[in-house]
């Protein structure tokens, strides 16, 4: 009995391997705020892939921060643990992306004792090898399809009131104006400090997303989000 529990349990193991071996699969649209991050593949390429992400918390030295992976289309926590801070403030982890199904995914730091504070995130996508990342729509976003209240989302504070006659309003008094621009938006007056105010809209037309790099090379993200 013990000897066929052995082998019935190698077995399991190696189909186990065998079945993360097998994954074939890419990352797109890897973004970071306040961190430095790439993917890195494994000894077979496409496969066995992670994502570096490193930072500094001076705040948190010598304690740990939170690390949490959240996947975007079932909002559903995907991976939680907790990551060291050095005495310099200096923290390294490691996002295993071969464990985690095709999506999109949103991960961020927070402090082990505030989880509703993030002080440094990003978002990836993972799909299969060879699938192209999805589409925009080749149609313009309609003012009607944009008003609404929006929220700042991946450790963006944000509460903006988007108006159908292209005026905002953000963070209940600062004003300005937007337009559609074809899968972007451009606003003028306070987002404008965002990528000159030019936003990407997602396919759902929920999320909008700034990305740049800065004159001091440092990468920037902020996003929105409509409920």
């Amino acid at each position: 009995m013990k000897k066929q529990f052995v082998l019935f349990l190698f077995l399991f193991l190696c189909s186990a391997v065998l079945a993360f071996e097998q994954r074939d699969f890419t990352i797109s649209g890897l973004q970071c705020q306040s961190l430095t991050c790439e993917a890195r593949e494994g000894i077979i390429p496409h496969q066995l892939t992670t994502i570096e992400v490193s930072g500094n918390a001076r705040q948190f030295a010598g304690y740990s921060v939170l690390m949490r992976v959240v996947n975007r289309g079932t909002r559903t926590i995907a991976l939680e643990r907790k990551v060291g801070v050095m005495a310099n403030g200096g923290f390294t982890a490691s996002i295993p992306a071969y464990t985690l199904a095709g999506g999109q995914y949103v991960f961020g730091f927070v402090p082990v004792n505030q989880p509703d504070k993030t002080f440094a995130a990003g978002q990836f996508t993972i799909s299969a090898a060879g699938v192209a990342a999805q589409q925009f729509p080749a149609t313009s976003s309609t003012s009607g399809s944009l008003a609404g209240h929006w929220y700042g989302i991946a450790g963006t504070m944000a509460d903006i009131v988007i108006n159908p006659d292209g005026s905002y309003i953000s963070g209940g008094s600062a004003r300005g104006t937007w337009r559609a621009d074809g899968r972007s938006v451009v606003f003028n007056g306070p987002l404008a400090a965002w990528n000159n105010g030019r936003g990407k809209l997602n396919a759902r037309g929920d999320v909008i997303e700034f990305y740049w790099t800065n004159s001091a090379g440092a990468k920037q993200y902020f996003v929105l989000e409509k409920p």
